[in-house]
Parts: C-alpha cells; sequence; structure tokens
C-alpha cells in the first residue's frame, strides 16, 4: 500500500518550493522593471538645438 503521508509530503513540498520560486521571480522582474523605468527618466535623447 502506497504511503500517503509520505506522497503528500512530497507534493507540498514542490508546491510550496515552487510558490517561493514563483514570489522570487515576480521580487526580481519589479525591481528591474523600476530600474529599467528609472534609466530611461534620466537618459536624455532629446535633440541636440543648434
Amino acid at each position: 500500500m502506497p504511503d500517503y503521508q509520505k506522497l503528500y509530503s512530497k507534493a507540498f513540498n514542490a508546491i510550496t518550493d515552487a510558490e517561493n520560486l514563483i514570489t522570487q521571480a515576480s521580487v526580481i522582474l519589479k525591481i528591474t522593471q523600476q530600474e529599467c523605468e528609472q534609466l530611461f527618466m534620466e537618459s536624455d535623447d532629446s535633440p541636440e538645438e543648434e
């Protein structure tokens, strides 16, 4: 007979690990977006006046 507690624990731990990775990825992407927006705002791409 399968050890259902072991199967449940393995699946639960994998799901928890995946959720943590998704949260970390979300934070990384948000920080990167903010940094890119800041760099864009700081850049001066306006044409030079003669």
